[in-house]
Parts: structure tokens; C-alpha cells; sequence
């Protein structure tokens, strides 16, 4: 047995809190457009009133929110697509002799 699953979503059960929290995220960024395009559209005067710091906080929020969502996609893709042939090309039982004869274990 490994020590973690080769795909993170072989249930897709699994799935639901990483697809809510995307969901939240594009609401948090709808919200905010809706805040920023009327301030945006009242010149320089209108960005300087919106850029207060809870939407400050928020953008912010957004791109980490969304940064880490795009670590997670390449991590996922990375694992179950590469991994699993990467591994299988190991040499697992000469591997597992050395480490079984030099009890590195």
C-alpha cells in the first residue's frame, strides 16, 4: 500500500470542498467587479474611494485564492498523469532489496 492516493479525486466526493471553494472565489471576484467597474468608471476619483483597505484585503484574496487553485490543478495533473508512469519505470524490487539489505528503512 502507498502512502497517499495516486489520484486526489478517485471518489469524487472529494472533490465538493475544492469545487465550493472555487465557487466562493468567483463570487468573491463577481462582488467585487460589480464594486470596481462603476468605481472604474468614474475616473481616478472613483479607484481612489474603492481602493479602501477591506477591498484591498479582498483582491488580495482573489489572487492567492486563485494562485492557489492553479498550484493545486498543476499538482493534481502532475500526479495522477506523470506519476503513475514515472513510478511504474522504477526498478521497485532491486530498490526495495537495497533498502531491505542496508536497513535504511
Amino acid at each position: 500500500k502507498e502512502s497517499f492516493a495516486d489520484s486526489p479525486y478517485y471518489n469524487l466526493w472529494f472533490a465538493l470542498p475544492d469545487l465550493l471553494f472555487v465557487v466562493l472565489l468567483w463570487n468573491v471576484l463577481y462582488a467585487e467587479m460589480k464594486e470596481a467597474i462603476p468605481a472604474a468608471m468614474n475616473g481616478l476619483d472613483g479607484i481612489k474611494d474603492y481602493l479602501k483597505l477591506w477591498n484591498v484585503i479582498d483582491w488580495i484574496t482573489i489572487a492567492f485564492g486563485f494562485t492557489t487553485v492553479s498550484f493545486w490543478m498543476v499538482f493534481v495533473l502532475k500526479v495522477s498523469g506523470e506519476l503513475p508512469q514515472e513510478l511504474a519505470d522504477l526498478p521497485s524490487v532491486a530498490l526495495d532489496l537495497a533498502v531491505f539489505t542496508n536497513r535504511s528503512y
